[in-house]
């Protein structure tokens, strides 16, 4: 019997539940009559979301307002919203293709998924892409591979927002599936759109498995998914590749899990075939979202308004705050706040220049690791020049040698960019930690100085929105004038002579050829670093200096030239929108 089960996290297991292969309703769930679809009415109309949208756009700062459109966005859905998450190559794809017992998303042993995946219900069978320049396309699912995943769009060369896959699943006449990149991986791209899309599910379905077992990385994103996400499910998934260790692997799960301040369900399958274990988590989903679906989703979206809410109030009242001081004392509480703001800035100006010193930092670590490669790959190449040298023509021999560089270089350019996003990554999470952090610091020295309580910020899942700077750090290795005619009158010499004579050519020319290559790859990943450099920059910019601007928003139209009616009167826009905040709140209950 395969160690498949469910426990809890606090360490109570139970055995596995009876079922079987098959389809929803071999789960023993009766297929729900069309006449009767799911419905998680969103506890707001239309006209109330645009109104929010209205007050984000008039007193919240970018983040408010892109918070605000995406709600808006999910609460014309009534369906929950479901995601596969966790590190990369653990089987998400192959957990939800499980689950709907069809084989829609592309899986393999690399990280595939680099674009978040959207499975939705429709008549139609086909994939529905969203590109980021607004475009949209229909391709058919066979072709699939070639937008979502990164050998078939490496990088995001296409430009691809998201995409989603139509099918007439019954399972997904309640919810929505996403499939989500994996965190952790070399692909820094991919772990920032994982991260985004945690932070807009209902359901979350945390994927992990033995080899090796959770890990510290799993666990802190874990955390992060259970602060945003309503429910979790963790799985262990391809747990029988444990072999004789698997009731280990799962002891330790639960030992680590345990360090979570709420409980989790624990599952655990085999290598995502259609069996009791598939079975039991479909079961437990199907469960969740029908017992508990209309509630999971008002509650997932209630929770996001009201934290767009609470910094919308709290610009409503900056405002108010600086309009009713009078002229003197308003020009008093406006210098402490440049005083106070002073040594935010100045953490604000650290953190940009450390953005512009990253890439020469991080090119001392590019020309280590290739100094390390390129003397391994002289040595190597070296090693087989009689092989080249007894080819059965000079021809054959050159075009051997430079099949060598060629594929020589193109492992360079992985292993460089794999090192360099690995960096990125790690550099990003400190960057977005820091510019939140700045983000509040701006708006508690502006309720300072106005005499107001700060509210609370969370900084969530939040990412960078911007595309990810799609550089091919790979391309031909040219070949100089020089060395072709010098290749031809190697060849024209008879046997011995031409092969003393290749052997001291390609003693020169393999360190020649390599050192070129180097050179190149060096080249790609300075414009790689320059490239990100640049593009952070500018966000970070951006980001602190709308935080900044709410505050001298409220002090700039506090000093506006005006009489007592034009003082009453923006008094009185104030008073009627924070009421309609209140009554946005007041609906959460």
């Amino acid at each position: 019997m395969s160690p498949q089960n469910h426990m809890e996290a606090d360490g109570n297991a139970r055995g596995p539940k009876a079922g079987g292969p098959g389809g929803l309703a071999d789960g023993g769930r009766a297929a729900r009559s069309a006449d009767a679809p799911f419905s998680a009415h969103a506890p707001f109309p239309p006209q109330t979301m645009r109104e929010l949208s209205r007050l984000a756009e008039a007193y919240g700062d970018r983040s408010v307002q892109e918070d605000v459109a995406f709600i808006a966005e999910q609460l014309v859905s009534q369906s929950v919203s479901v995601a596969a998450l966790g590190q990369f190559k653990r089987g998400k794809s192959t957990l939800l293709n499980a689950l709907l017992g069809a084989h829609l998303l592309p899986t393999g042993q690399l990280p595939l998924t680099g674009i978040v995946t959207r499975l939705i219900y429709s008549e139609r069978r086909d994939a529905l892409v969203h590109y980021q320049d607004g475009r949209n396309e229909s391709v058919a699912l066979d072709a699939l591979a070639s937008y979502v995943t990164e050998e078939g769009n490496p990088r995001n060369e296409r430009g691809v927002a998201y995409v989603d896959v139509l099918y007439p699943s019954p399972l997904l006449r309640d919810m929505i599936l996403l499939d989500t990149p994996g965190i952790g991986s070399t692909l820094t791209h991919n772990t920032r759109a994982a991260r985004e899309a945690a932070g807009r599910i209902d359901l979350a379905l945390f994927v992990t498995g033995p080899e090796p077992p959770i890990t510290q990385e799993e666990l802190e994103f874990l955390r992060t998914v259970r602060g945003l996400a309503e429910r979790c499910i963790v799985v262990v998934a391809k747990i029988d590749r444990a072999g004789d260790g698997a009731q280990q692997i799962l002891a330790f799960t639960q030992r680590a899990l345990a360090q979570l301040s709420e409980k989790v369900d624990l599952y655990a399958v085999n290598s995502m075939r259609e069996d009791a274990g598939i079975d039991e988590i479909r079961r437990a989903v199907l469960g969740i979202v029908e017992g508990s679906g209309r509630v999971l989703v008002q509650r997932s979206r209630a929770r996001r308004i009201l934290r767009a809410t609470t910094l919308v109030r709290q610009g409503i009242e900056l405002r108010r705050a600086a309009l009713l001081l009078p002229r003197r004392e308003r020009e008093r509480a406006q210098a402490q706040y440049a005083k106070l703001v002073e040594d935010v800035q100045d953490r604000a100006d650290d953190l940009v220049h450390a953005i512009d010193r990253f890439p020469s930092e991080e090119m001392c670590s590019v020309d280590d690791l290739l100094r390390n490669l390129y003397e391994a790959a002289v040595v190597r190449i070296s090693a087989g020049v009689e092989g080249l040298v007894s080819s059965k023509s000079a021809q054959e021999g050159e075009d051997g040698l430079y099949l060598q560089i060629a594929s020589v270089e193109g492992e360079w350019f992985q292993q460089v960019a794999a090192s360099l996003d690995d960096r990125i990554e790690h550099r990003e999470s400190a960057i977005l930690r820091r510019t939140s952090d700045l983000e509040s610091r701006f708006a508690e020295a502006g309720c300072a100085a106005l005499g107001l309580q700060a509210a609370p910020r969370e900084a969530g899942a939040q990412v960078f929105g911007r595309r990810e700077a799609a550089t091919r750090m790979r391309g031909p290795m040219p070949t100089t004038g020089l060395e072709i005619v010098a290749g031809m009158l190697v060849a024209a010499l008879p046997g011995p002579l031409r092969a003393r004579a290749l052997r001291r050519r390609y003693g020169q020319l393999i360190p020649n050829l390599l050192d070129r290559s180097r050179g190149r790859v060096r080249s790609a990943a300075l414009g790689y670093l320059n490239d990100w450099r640049y593009i952070y920059r500018a966000q970070v910019a951006e980001r602190l200096g709308l935080a900044r601007r709410v505050v001298e928003d409220a002090f700039a139209d506090a000093s506006r030239g005006s009489d007592d009616g034009d003082t009453q009167r923006r008094l009185h826009v104030l008073e009627r929108d924070e009421k309609r905040v209140a009554e946005i709140v007041a609906a959460l209950a």
